[in-house]
């Protein structure tokens, strides 16, 4: 219903045309360069914390949503009041390959791991070196989708802002977004924090 848009530091073609939009529809927050993701989804979010909405959908410029993902989402959050939830991008291989089966901790890192390297992933590194059969528990789930597929909603330790959506009070909960985070993990650190919270954070799989 309504639309805040971040211009960080964009170029002045796009800064003339954000002018011409209608401002009883559109907040724009202008930035004369580029302070990184984290200013820019923050002064987004101070924006939109700042209003009566109820619900939040945070897009990045090269976001391109399918027709039908806001009613996907809003389906999800129907039958998930409390979450934040996350849409499956097609540029994410990573949350692809979850929706599509993918064990969790083969997609997101056992806990306490490094870099997606755990002690803990030695014992089954070894088996396949050796050829020997894996346990049920490291047999991709793609191999068991005839039995049991995924569910619609997957949890998630973290996710991308773009595509994201949640209740204005539940991210307002969680803050702005580290501004010394200036280019990477500042996403992730923000959607963590939803976790640390207790709040639920969901991949939409639809």
């Amino acid at each position: 219903e309504r639309v805040v848009i971040v211009d960080n530091g964009a170029s002045a073609e796009t800064a003339a045309y954000l002018k011409t939009l209608e401002p009883e529809r559109y907040t724009l927050v202008r930035h004369p360069a580029n302070l990184g993701s984290a200013a820019g989804y923050g002064a987004g979010l101070e924006a939109a914390y700042a209003s009566d909405c109820s619900h939040l959908w945070l897009l990045d410029d090269d976001n391109r949503p399918d027709p039908e993902s806001l009613r996907a989402l809003l389906a999800a959050c129907a039958a998930q009041p409390e979450a934040a939830l996350c849409s499956l991008r097609s540029d994410r291989p990573a949350l692809v390959a979850y929706a599509a089966g993918a064990p969790y901790a083969r997609t997101f890192g056992l806990p306490h791991s490094c870099l997606g390297f755990s002690w803990r992933d030695l014992p089954a590194k070894l088996r396949r070196r050796l050829g020997a059969a894996a346990p049920a528990s490291e047999i991709p789930t793609s191999e068991m989708a005839a039995s049991a597929a995924p569910p619609d909603l997957l949890p998630l330790p973290y996710a991308p802002y773009g595509g994201l959506f949640a209740r204005r009070e539940h991210l307002a909960a969680a803050g702005l977004p580290r501004r010394d985070y200036h280019l990477y993990a500042d996403d992730n650190a923000f959607t963590f924090r939803l976790s640390r919270l207790g709040l639920p954070l969901l991949l939409v799989r639809a």
